[in-house]
């Protein structure tokens, strides 16, 4: 059992760090298209949440049919908050053992709502990317959309592709 124990715990370390490189690269490279497009405030990239905000702000008005969405920002921000809260909650309540009907369906109602957000959040994700990527000329703007979406470690690597593509010399 020792051994075992040893093992998740340095596969845990690694994966600690892993995630907080693929954040700081992530960070940098909003920071350096932040600076770019003369957004205030680049820092918020290295803040969790913030980022969210940032990229909405760097995407510009977003529009979804009929809706426009003016200041995606803060409506990420909000969205993700809010997402981030529901998940929590219902994870709270999976940990109660209680055996109550009306317990449960609220568990259940509480973690489909959660997983809606989540998925919708994602959604609007996909288009802030997109208009990012659409913004800078990018031809493969869908691609590197549903890539960034779909698989964790994409956005910073296509980020700092652009960089160096889009980027003004002096900004990079």
């Amino acid at each position: 059992m020792g051994i075992f124990a040893a093992i998740i715990f340095i596969l845990l370390v690694i994966m600690i760090f892993v995630l907080l490189a693929l954040h700081l690269l992530t960070a940098i490279a909003l920071y350096l298209f932040a600076k770019d497009a003369g957004i205030e405030n680049p820092w918020l990239s290295f803040i969790p949440y913030g980022n969210y905000f940032l990229l909405g702000n760097m995407a510009g008005e977003i529009s979804l049919g009929n809706i426009r969405i003016k200041n995606p920002g803060i409506v990420l921000l909000i969205v993700s908050f809010v997402s981030g809260f529901l998940s929590a909650f219902s994870s709270v309540f999976s940990n109660l053992n209680e055996e109550n009907v009306t317990f449960a369906l609220i568990f259940l109602v509480i973690s489909v709502i959660s997983m809606i957000i989540s998925l919708a959040v994602g959604a609007f994700l996909g288009f802030i990317y997109y208009n990012i990527f659409r913004k800078y000329g990018e031809n493969n703007a869908i691609l590197f959309a549903v890539l960034s979406c779909v698989v964790p470690f994409a956005l910073p690597i296509i980020l700092f592709y652009m960089r160096k593509k889009y980027l003004k010399p002096n900004n990079i």
